[in-house]
């Protein structure tokens, strides 16, 4: 980190990342570094990034009844396999 940004910027950010440990915790701030260690990648945008994907709940879905809610309600009309053929020859009837 000091080789690329110089060791002032560095310091500020590693300043920050340790400032974490206050605002999201100890355990999940070390989990965000320790990922960060693996993907090598030593910034505190990286680290807040990571924070923030590990601090978002996974969210559930339920199914919905579509008796509780009629406008999700609608009706499937399967066609007779006929029709389809009468689609496909040269025939230009009209089929109902």
């Amino acid at each position: 980190m000091v080789d690329k940004q110089g060791p002032g910027k560095a310091g500020r950010e590693f300043i920050d990342i340790i400032r974490c440990h206050v605002k999201y915790g100890g355990s999940l701030t070390a989990s965000a570094i320790e990922e960060a260690t693996r993907l090598r990648t030593f910034s505190l945008a990286a680290v807040t990034s990571i924070l923030n994907r590990l601090r978002a709940a996974p969210r559930s879905v339920e199914c919905l009844d579509p008796n509780e809610h009629p406008l999700m309600a609608y009706k499937v009309v399967i066609p007779e396999v006929t029709q389809y053929q009468a689609l496909l020859e040269d025939n230009h009837e009209c089929v109902a």
